[in-house]
């Protein structure tokens, strides 16, 4: 005797395909809710305040192996001239 899975097939794939879609979406870059320009500042502006993830952070992983060296803060934390014009505040 064989059990019949043909029945469960069907839900199985679109529940593959809703959680690679989700997975798909929460992975995309999250667009600014500002309509203005924001410029990048570079990894030394960042490192001159945040000093204590400066000492560590030099010999770091993420920093040896940036794509867009003088870049590696913001290409995860986005573009820091906002959060440096406001004065180091969150943005």
């Amino acid at each position: 005797m064989t059990s019949d899975t043909s029945g469960i097939r069907g839900p199985l794939f679109t529940a593959l395909v809703a959680m690679l879609a989700v997975l798909l979406i929460g992975s995309m870059p999250v667009l600014s809710q500002n309509d203005e320009k924001v410029s990048m500042i570079g990894d030394e502006a960042c490192l001159d305040c945040h000093d204590e993830v400066a000492a560590t952070f030099r010999m770091n992983v993420h920093m040896l192996n940036a794509e867009t060296p003088g870049f590696v803060c913001e290409s995860c934390h986005g573009p820091g001239a906002l959060h440096e014009d406001e004065g180091g505040e969150e943005t």
